[in-house]
């Protein structure tokens, strides 16, 4: 509830007189967070692929805290694989979207980046999005579960085409954007184009190839 709270009295300021949300004036807010590299007066591809992951990683991050504090019973803000896997047999079962049965305890040994035998707040992250994770053993193992007569390192270029991550969606995004704004054709977007077409930037949906549906496929990057 503290959350909800503090998220409305943010989002206070980009409400007008008929309880409406300004798309227009938030955007004008977040224009200059955005157009930061360079700061030239226009968003590019990159820079609005960069603030997208920005954004789906907090996301991320804040979900998997929440996730935490249903293993992490003492409060001492680390989880053992022990804890972990008692519970999580209960209430989830083996396996989770990316098709195989992630939460082994070698996987879960891969996200222990220090190799203390526990996972803290950035390795569990880790554990439960393997797929956005830079943790080198990790790389290494979602990619010994794709080999077949390629090696580890000729499959690194691909990985994220076989596991969908934030960074793909977040490019994904970025460049739907561009192709529904970008009037000039000039391939980035000053702030009148980014005004002009709000929903271009606001509820964008993409869904995997199988179209799911599913709340977890729902990219909002612009809060």
């Amino acid at each position: 509830m503290k959350e909800w709270e503090e998220f409305l009295k943010e989002e206070e300021d980009f409400i007008n007189d008929d309880d409406r949300f300004n798309i227009a004036d938030r955007i004008r807010a977040l224009f200059p967070k955005i157009d930061v590299a360079p700061q030239d007066g226009f968003v590019s591809l990159d820079e609005l692929t960069a603030w997208n992951l920005q954004q789906a990683r907090a996301d991320q991050h804040h979900r998997s805290a929440r996730e935490m504090e249903l293993y992490n019973k003492n409060g001492d803000e680390i989880v053992s694989f022990e804890a972990f896997n008692a519970l999580r047999q209960e209430s989830h079962g083996e396996g989770n979207m990316l098709g195989f049965e992630w939460w082994k305890e070698d996987h879960f040994n891969a996200s222990d980046a220090n190799a203390d035998g526990f996972l803290d707040k950035t390795e569990f992250n880790d554990f439960l999005n393997p797929s956005d994770s830079d943790n080198p053993k990790i790389i290494n193992l979602l990619c010994k579960q794709e080999i077949r007569f390629i090696s580890e390192h000729e499959l690194e270029p691909v990985l994220d085409k076989l596991y969908l991550s934030e960074r793909y969606y977040s490019r994904q995004q970025a460049i739907h954007a561009i192709s529904e704004a970008d009037k000039d054709h000039d391939g980035r977007l000053t702030l009148e184009e980014m005004v002009e077409n709000p929903y271009a930037f606001y509820g964008s949906v993409y869904l995997s190839s199988s179209d799911n549906d599913d709340e977890d496929y729902f990219h909002d990057e612009f809060r």
